[in-house]
This record gives C-alpha cells, structure tokens and sequence, in this order.
C-alpha cells in the first residue's frame, strides 16, 4: 500500500512539471507577436505551434491533476489548517494557484492560437501564467515547510513558525 505522503509526492512533482512545462512555452510564444532581437531565439512558426500546444497540454495536466495534489495533502498533513497557519496559507495559495491555472486555460481555449497574434492579449496571457506559476511556487515552498523545513523560494518567512523549523531540526 502506497502511503499518502508518497502519493502527494507523486501528485506533486506531476503537477509541477507540467506546470513549468506550460509556462516556459508560454514565454517563448511572446514571438508571435513581438519580435525578439537574439537571433539565438527565433523560432519557426512550426516550433512556437508546438510550444503553444505543449504550453496548453501542460496546463490542462497541471489544472486537472492540482485538485488530486490538494487531496493527498490534506490527507498527508499533520494537523489541520486551523491550528497550523502554514497548512492554512498553503490551502489558500492552492485554490488560487488553481483559479489562475483555470482563468489561462479557458483564456487559451476562448481566444483559440490567435491569442498569439495580439500584443496585448498576447503580454496578459503571459503575465497570468507568470502570476501562476508564482503561486504555484508559493505552494511548494509552503510545502516544503511543511513537510521538511526547507523552501523553494529562500525568501519565504513565515514568522514563528519558520522559526520553529530550526528548533525541530
């Protein structure tokens, strides 16, 4: 039997693969509608096809397998999220991890592959991915708080509970 702290594990690293996946292509779409001067970086029209189409399959994995990734947390988790403030904001960040990773798949799907071909459209979609992937990021450190007492992002401090990291340790 697969414990729940090793399926979330599982759930997680899934989740943000795809998730880094999605938002790298996403970057490099930027060329459709705006000219990069590094010649290093054009791309055809063939390749930036094939990264929007890796950016949206990575995004629709990340979304459909998020809600999957919260479950198994809450299930791994000592405590619940009233008595732990990190469970709490990694809860919190989650659902809107989520709502951002939703708000650019149905962007993608509504505006279809010539949401590439607008600058403005084009810059918002990439700026929402950005706003995403930050979350998403959030949510691991918080994790990794959680589960280890170490961060993804280093800058991270969760006032006395970050501090209580170093006495468990």
């Amino acid at each position: 039997m697969v414990g729940a702290a090793t399926f979330h594990a599982a759930m997680v690293e899934i989740v943000i693969g795809s998730l880094t996946l999605s938002t790298i292509c996403t970057i490099c779409c930027i060329q459709n509608s705006i000219k990069i001067p590094l010649g290093k970086f054009q791309f055809s029209k063939k390749t930036l096809d094939a990264m929007d189409k890796a950016a949206l399959a990575g995004a629709i994995l990340g979304v459909l397998m998020m809600p999957g990734a919260i479950l198994t947390g809450d299930l791994a988790s000592m405590g619940t999220p009233e008595d732990n403030i990190l469970l709490y904001n990694k809860f919190l960040y989650s659902g809107l991890s989520l709502g951002f990773w939703a708000a650019y798949v149905f962007c993608r799907i509504r505006f279809g592959q010539e949401l590439w071909e607008n600058r403005v459209l084009s810059i918002f979609q990439i700026l929402m991915s950005l706003a995403a992937f930050t979350m998403t990021a959030s949510v691991a450190s918080i994790g990794g708080m959680v589960a280890s007492c170490r961060a993804l992002l280093v800058g991270m401090v969760f006032r006395r509970d970050f501090l209580l990291c170093f006495e468990r340790s």
